[in-house]
């Protein structure tokens, strides 16, 4: 019920089409390619805390590094935005 009116979820086509075109704009080409570098880096530093896990053998959260590593995509890309 708190999705119903997700981009994915609406069952409003107009609804849908204002969502969808507020959010195209984020998804072109030239602005991901704007961000490829921060993805890489994200990347490279969450390869070295699991490399970290490997060689001392310590148990971790997968899905909380997940999530950690997302948000921080979303922080730096979004404060590379503003």
């Amino acid at each position: 019920r708190f999705m119903y009116d997700g981009i994915i979820t609406t069952r409003d086509y107009d609804g849908w089409y204002t969502r969808k075109k507020a959010l195209t704009p984020t998804f072109h080409r030239a602005k991901l390619q704007s961000t490829t570098h921060t993805f890489n880096k994200t990347a490279d530093l969450f390869i070295r805390e699991l490399e970290g896990y490997a060689h001392t053998g310590e148990s971790f959260q997968l899905a909380h590094l997940i999530h950690r590593s997302t948000m921080d995509i979303i922080l730096r890309v979004g404060n590379n935005v503003l």
